[in-house]
């Protein structure tokens, strides 16, 4: 492979994962009804799964300037928003239907975009 793949130059999608598993101690161990226990973790997610997802495809296409268009990050938000808020809730009672949550993963999906396009227009992953 023509490139490395340096995780911790990343810093702010580890930033992201611990603030995710943050939210799961908090879920689990000190339940309540703030916005941190209720919506801090779907506003992280999409950033998460997409970055994970751009670390996949480069590795699987030995491509290291593979990035994300626009589109594709609409659509990812769009496919989560519709399997956590209208087919999960429909098969289990584990999962609730929250509008709010499309928000938050959309938010999640603008940052994320942000993230990728910030500084020059040039994606700040590929390794120079």
């Amino acid at each position: 492979m023509g490139t490395r793949l340096r995780f911790f130059q990343h810093y702010i999608f580890w930033l992201f994962g611990l603030v995710y598993l943050w939210t799961l101690n908090l879920k689990f161990f000190h339940p309540s009804d703030s916005f941190s226990n209720q919506y801090l973790a779907d506003l992280v997610c999409i950033p998460i799964v997409l970055y994970l997802s751009v670390l996949i495809i480069r590795f699987l296409r030995w491509d290291s300037t593979f990035e994300l268009t626009k589109l594709m990050i609409f659509f990812a938000v769009i496919y989560i928003s519709f399997l956590f808020e209208l087919v999960f809730p429909f098969f289990s009672d584990k999962y609730t239907s929250d509008w709010f949550d499309v928000l938050c993963y959309f938010i999640g999906g603008g940052v994320y975009g942000w993230i990728q396009t910030k500084g020059t227009g040039v994606a700040p992953f590929v390794d120079k």
